[in-house]
């Protein structure tokens, strides 16, 4: 069996994490300066805003936001692939270690839940879900979670029989109830099926998705149309300022689930959406 060196993810681990510390995802520039285009004022200055806070963040490598957030980590590993001298979720920790000592800043994670006065200082612990696929290569995925993005995020049960209009109104009333604290415009990740310990996960994957690349399947493309006009149509606006575009893209991820009780998500992201990603192979 072909193997990853232990330090080759380590770096990679470093990098994404400063990748996503600095940086905004490319696809969300993009759909942030088409929204300035079609927004009237006080919306445009805002986005406006938001990019010059983009580009000063990029070149000046500080902080795309004040809330460093929660890093968590999407790896896929090959079947024909090992790992040499250590374990991935450990050279991922590792990665993360190297990069927080490297460029230090206020950790928000408590080692107890509990207790506020446990903060972590030292380090970022990373939330690692790993996934077995075929091949032979290694991708890794950086998402920063921050607390309004999990403050502002739904779960819930749908009986059997619903329609479709109650899922639109899901995710409608999560964006609704978030209100501006969910720092619009958003990404909305929506997860339907699965289980109610994975249907989050299969919300938060669907953020993954660049804007602009609907669903490849023609009806739930549609849905994700759909409720994204219910969500747009509230008129929040930029930063709550009001406006066209409170959110830039509704994605969907399904997974088989039973008949009798249909588990929904929504994941939320504000406009600071900070994801990166590389794939390592055997060879470098």
């Amino acid at each position: 069996m072909r193997a990853v060196p232990f330090d080759a993810v380590v770096e990679a681990a470093k990098e994404l994490f400063l990748e996503t510390h600095f940086h905004l995802r490319e696809d969300i520039r993009l759909a942030l300066e088409r929204a300035w285009e079609r927004e009237e004022e006080p919306a445009r200055t805002y986005i406006g805003l938001l990019l010059e806070n983009a580009i000063l963040a990029s070149k000046g490598e500080v902080p795309l936001c004040r809330d460093t957030g929660v890093p968590i980590w999407f790896v896929e590993m090959g079947s024909e692939l090992g790992m040499e001298d250590g374990l991935l979720p450990q050279a991922v920790e590792e990665g993360v270690k190297q990069a927080f000592l490297q460029y230090p800043s206020f950790s928000p994670i408590l080692q107890d839940p509990l207790d506020v006065k446990s903060l972590i200082t030292d380090r970022i612990p990373a939330s690692v879900h790993l996934r077995i696929v075929e091949g032979s290569e290694l991708r890794m995925i950086c998402m920063r979670a921050s607390a309004l993005s999990e403050l502002s995020s739904r779960l819930g049960v749908l009986e059997a029989g619903f329609a479709e209009r109650e899922l639109v109104e899901f995710v409608r009333q999560a964006v609704l109830q978030a209100g501006p604290w969910c720092n619009p415009p958003v990404l909305v990740g929506v997860g339907i099926g699965a289980s109610l310990d994975d249907v989050a996960r299969l919300a938060r994957g669907g953020l993954l998705r660049p804007v602009g690349k609907p669903h490849t399947r023609l009806e739930y493309a549609r849905l994700e149309q759909e409720m994204l006009n219910a969500v747009n149509a509230l008129k929040m606006g930029p930063g709550g300022v009001g406006g066209e575009t409170t959110a830039l893209a509704v994605h969907i991820e399904t997974a088989p689930c039973h008949r009798a009780a249909i588990p929904v998500a929504v994941c939320i992201l504000g406009h600071s959406v900070r994801v990166a990603e590389v794939i390592l192979t055997p060879d470098g």
